[in-house]
């Protein structure tokens, strides 16, 4: 009888650690979607920028440093949102592990 207890109880704790996990992961996806979306926004900020930049550039009112610089920061930009992407697949990945 102590074993059959044994039994329902490591089966109600791997249930409660299931379900604590899912909502984990859940909240980490919602997480870095919306910061997905923010880089995102930013990058398209900063393609505008660029695209003003050059101009400016060509009329020779900003100096070339302003311009590199705000090249380096939309890179920047560019791989910050593929090591999210990256992340993101990971957790629905692991998602789909735990849930198989």
């Amino acid at each position: 009888a102590i074993n059959l207890q044994n039994i329902g109880n490591y089966k109600q704790n791997f249930i409660v650690q299931k379900n604590n996990r899912q909502q984990a992961l859940l909240t980490s996806l919602g997480l870095l979607e919306k910061k997905i979306e923010i880089i995102q926004a930013q990058i398209g900020n900063y393609e505008k920028l660029i695209e003003l930049y050059k101009s400016e550039l060509q009329a020779g009112n900003i100096e070339i440093i302003n311009y590199m610089n705000t090249i380096r920061l939309y890179t920047s930009l560019q791989n910050e949102l593929s090591i999210n992407t990256t992340n993101k697949f990971l957790i629905i990945n692991e998602s789909n592990y735990y849930n198989w």
